[in-house]
């Protein structure tokens, strides 16, 4: 089945942003979170920064939770630091393209999957290689049959160290 997702409006993207923030100060957060009813940016910068990256990415639902998940595991990076980062890799912001000549803006836009591929790449550039192997492996399969055991063997297969337990017996 197929389920077409539409576009989520600034707003709703921008709280999605703003829920996956790392607390700041857990005290603060928390009675903060109670009054307010949401977490909340560091500042209005980083703030104004996530706007910036919702309108970039015109809403589109996946693309916009994958930078709320990226930001959320990775509280070093801020917005305005990740911003920056797909403006380097050449995301354009929808209100700066222009339109010189017939044709100009096609060349200048990204499709979805194009935007999509920008941010899963800041993802993915930080997974070790045997996280990079499993995943390989797993994207073989349906997402929801993807066998541990096999995807275990296969992985160890490549990366023999992950075999070896630990001091402790804990599996890597």
């Amino acid at each position: 089945t197929i389920i077409a997702l539409d576009a989520l409006d600034e707003d709703s993207a921008l709280t999605l942003i703003r829920d996956h923030q790392p607390p700041r100060d857990a005290q603060r957060r928390i009675v903060d979170d109670l009054e307010k009813g949401e977490p909340d940016f560091a500042d209005a910068t980083q703030e104004a920064a996530a706007r910036e990256i919702v309108r970039a990415l015109g809403g589109f639902t996946l693309a916009v939770e994958q930078v709320a998940l990226y930001l959320g595991l990775h509280p070093e990076v801020t917005p305005a630091d990740f911003f920056a980062t797909l403006q380097q890799r050449g995301l354009p912001v929808a209100d700066e393209v222009v339109l010189h000549e017939e044709g100009a803006v096609a060349a200048q836009m990204l499709t979805q999957s194009k935007q999509l591929g920008l941010i899963l790449d800041a993802t993915l550039a930080k997974l070790t290689a045997p996280a990079r192997t499993a995943l390989a492996v797993a994207a073989l399969l349906p997402p929801d049959s993807v066998p541990w055991p096999w995807l275990r063997a296969l992985t160890v297969a490549q990366h023999p160290e992950l075999g070896e337990k630990d001091s402790l017996g804990a599996d890597p």
